[in-house]
């Protein structure tokens, strides 16, 4: 039986772990939970980076959740250290890695060009952005470990 590396499982959306890295679409995805969503059941949304036009955009699924591809191991965000800016900008189209209490990237919400949220990525809450600026890294990676090596899925 051939042996896969780097591991990845096939899962639907609401078996992820909220903030998990995921391939969707053939792209790199983080998961989100909406909270605005009816209880006990939270929808679970998805970040998705669209790469032609370097941002994350913001992805609701009513119905059925979509199948993805999820690492099995850690998932490993790597910034460049060189890259570090204190009070970085906010802005609707960003690809950056920001880090305040906790790391969050920008998401473009559908059909405003100047609405956004942060996603956490500790937590996959999609939250109002409290600040104008935070410390970023404006250069960096998301991948995986494999055969002790890390493999990049996604680089900003």
């Amino acid at each position: 039986m051939p042996n896969f590396e780097p591991k990845f499982a096939v899962k639907t959306l609401d078996q992820v772990s909220p903030g998990a890295m995921v391939i969707y679409d053939h792209a790199v995805a983080f998961a989100g939970i909406n909270r605005s969503a009816p209880a006990p059941q939270q929808l679970v949304t998805l970040a998705v980076y669209d790469a032609a036009n370097k941002k994350f955009s913001y992805r609701y699924f009513d119905s059925t959740q979509p199948t993805v591809l999820v690492p099995t191991g850690d998932s490993i965000l790597r910034p460049k250290l060189d890259t570090f800016a204190v009070d970085v900008g906010i802005e609707p189209v960003s690809d950056q890695l920001f880090i305040a209490e906790e790391t969050y990237i920008v998401v473009q919400l559908p059909l405003a060009a100047n609405q956004y949220r942060l996603l956490s990525l500790n937590t996959g809450s999609l939250v109002t952005a409290r600040f104008s600026q935070m410390n970023g890294f404006t250069s960096w990676e998301a991948g995986v470990m494999s055969l002790g090596a890390f493999v990049p899925l996604l680089k900003i």
